[in-house]
């Protein structure tokens, strides 16, 4: 109940969760406690356990203490106003509920609470409100009626007091307020945390545009004259990419293994469902789909010399990227839109819209490069620009920034608070607790495994960028650039070569997994 963990108590994933004492919440035990207690309130006058509502009426429940997180949970047949788990469940706020309309049932509301990360999850006492009791009908005594002079025929009117009413529903201050929070979405951060956002983004595309002409300046600088690379640079390329696709095979079963439905740890995602849990299906396929289908058509041009196979495979690759792409963000934007959940409040949102910014505009490049390549081979732009170098290099900063919004979900994901050991009684965090490692929750160890073998899998794939030796084109001399041109054999760019590589230029074999005739 600390960093959130209010909130996803509300979702699916963890509706199975009850609230009552004796459970774990979070990987947090649950105590009652009489610290806070709840208050009912009809039209703002306070309701006593044990009063009984009125058919379709809206009471407003709320805690006597509003610190740290809190969730409020209703059960008996009553509907909680904008709540979660079949409306059920409202996190921080006072709740407002319609109780049913037919029935017997009485309603019981309670409350779960905690202020730190370490504490016990503290259980309130229930408010029970019981069913309307039925009018019992009167009993009629038979009794002698005596003669009576028949009177004029006359019009019967129905008494005042049976006369239908209708009552209106008004909303209450704490309804207005929800739905007007819910629909304010960005506007309703603050200037600060606005600026924040901002200059985060901007210090981690700073960082990886960096980042990745660092990597590329530090391999030129060492090998001047790689345009073309050899069998055996290719070699070490080709192992590289096994590794990656390895990697990646690891990362898809951990992220398998991440969706599974747990009553005790509550980290899992559960199984994907696009009616009951469509949440689990973003991270699946942003991770499964998305990142290892990027790793896998960067390692094409490493793995395959035939260039036709390779460029085959980079387009199946990228277009099962996009198409997981494009399924895996709708995924996470319906689900926040039925939650009433807010947008864009993470650097997880802010990097992983940058992300798919970067990919999108590389994939139109790649696709318009291909059209002139195909249709317009003397375009004037083919010869003023190096479209492709380009195209290379803003694909290598896509799957960094892909990376970097992997683990900051998983950081999202795993709140502070929710991957502790459960130590023993005596035994405090001050203590050495790294005997207990082998008891965290399994989810954790799942995830920051899964993680792991992204880093490593990315780590990995810009080795093998580097070492394929043709990537970073805006790094290139204008020698270098010579050779790219088609037919140049002129003796003035030959005879400034060394031996070595006017051997590989006459050999096309020795080319490796160069893709030039993109």
């Amino acid at each position: 109940m600390v960093q959130g963990h209010s909130v996803y108590m509300t979702q699916s994933t963890y509706c199975s969760v009850p609230v009552i004492v004796g459970t774990q919440i979070m990987s947090m035990t649950t105590v009652s406690s009489t610290a806070r207690t709840i208050s009912v309130t009809r039209n703002g006058v306070p309701l006593n356990s044990g009063d009984a509502y009125v058919y379709g009426e809206t009471l407003v429940a709320s805690l006597s203490s509003t610190s740290g997180e809190y969730l409020i949970q209703v059960t008996g047949g009553a509907t909680v106003t904008g709540g979660g788990c079949s409306n059920t469940r409202y996190a921080n706020a006072a709740t407002s509920f319609v109780l049913p309309t037919t029935g017997s049932a009485s309603m019981a509301i309670v409350a779960a609470w905690t202020t730190a990360q370490t504490t016990p999850v503290s259980i309130s006492s229930t408010f029970t409100l019981v069913a309307p009791q039925p009018t019992a009908e009167p009993t009629l005594s038979p009794t002698l009626m005596p003669n009576i002079t028949p009177y004029p025929t006359y019009t019967a009117t129905i008494p005042p007091s049976f006369a239908p009413t209708t009552t209106a529903v008004v909303p209450t201050t704490d309804d207005t307020t929800n739905s007007d929070s819910n629909a304010s979405g960005l506007s309703s951060l603050t200037s600060s945390s606005k600026t924040g956002i901002g200059f985060m983004m901007a210090v981690t595309i700073l960082g990886a545009i960096v980042g990745t002409g660092y990597l590329g300046a530090m391999y030129r600088l060492a090998h001047p004259d790689t345009r073309y690379i050899s069998d055996k640079t290719f070699t070490i390329t080709r192992i590289a990419n096994v590794i990656v696709l390895i990697c990646a095979i690891f990362t898809i079963m951990m992220a398998s293994m991440w969706t599974k439905d747990s009553n005790s740890d509550y980290n899992y995602l559960g199984k994907p469902s696009w009616n009951n849990n469509l949440f689990a299906w973003h991270p699946i396929l942003m991770v499964c789909g998305f990142f290892v289908s990027q790793l896998s058509a960067i390692a094409s041009w490493g793995l395959l010399k035939e260039h036709l196979y390779a460029k085959l495979l980079h387009v199946f690759c990228q277009l099962a990227g996009l198409s997981t792409m494009i399924a895996g963000l709708w995924a996470v934007w319906k689900y926040k839109i039925d939650m009433k959940y807010f947008n864009y409040t993470t650097i997880h949102s802010w990097i992983g819209i940058t992300t798919i910014a970067v990919y999108v505009f590389t994939f139109f490049w790649g696709s318009f490069m291909a059209i002139l390549t195909r249709f317009y081979p003397d375009s004037i732009l083919r010869k003023a620009f190096d479209l492709k170098d380009g195209h290379k290099t803003l694909g290598t900063l896509a799957l960094m920034m892909t990376t970097m919004s992997i683990l900051t979900g998983v950081m999202d994901q795993l709140p502070v608070g929710s991957c502790f050991p459960n130590l023993p009684a005596g035994v405090t965090y001050e203590q050495d607790a790294g005997q207990y490692y082998s008891q965290l929750p399994g989810s954790c160890k799942i995830a920051y495994g899964m993680a792991v073998f992204v880093f490593i899998a990315t780590l990995i794939s810009f080795i093998g960028i580097a070492f394929r030796g043709d990537s970073f084109g805006f790094l290139k001399g204008k020698h270098e650039k010579s050779l790219t041109q088609p037919g140049d054999d002129s003796s003035s760019s030959l005879s400034s070569l060394s031996a070595p590589a006017v051997s590989m230029i006459k050999n096309p074999q020795h080319r490796g997994g160069d893709e030039e005739n993109n």
